[in-house]
């Protein structure tokens, strides 16, 4: 079995590949993005629950307020979008998935 996501232009995530695993630890030293990682799940995963067709940034039930797209897009850049690539793969199935958030306020994928 594959899984992996991909994640570009999230905060310092420019560009990352992460392969899932069914149990998986967040390691390395202050400021190497672990938090972020985090964060960028908890929006995607309240973004796609969500039926608001413009982006959500805050999360009351997990205390993260990201403010504004121009706060969370890589280098503040609004004209770049945030992406997320899921990838799966088994001897029976596979997936892809792209989600994409754009400088105008809404999904685009």
């Amino acid at each position: 079995m594959k899984a992996e996501l991909k994640i570009k232009n999230f905060r310092t995530l420019k560009s990352v590949k992460v392969d899932m695993r069914p149990t998986m630890f967040l390691l390395g030293p202050n400021g190497a993005g672990k938090s972020t990682f985090i964060k960028s799940l908890i929006f995607l995963s309240k973004n796609l629950n969500s039926n608001n067709e413009g982006i959500i940034y805050n999360f009351p039930d997990s205390k993260i307020d990201l403010r504004s797209f121009e706060n969370i897009v890589s280098d503040g850049d609004i004209s770049k979008e945030i992406e997320f690539e899921f990838n799966f793969e088994d001897e029976f199935n596979a997936l892809d998935y792209i989600e994409t958030f754009g400088g105008g306020g809404g999904r685009t994928g």
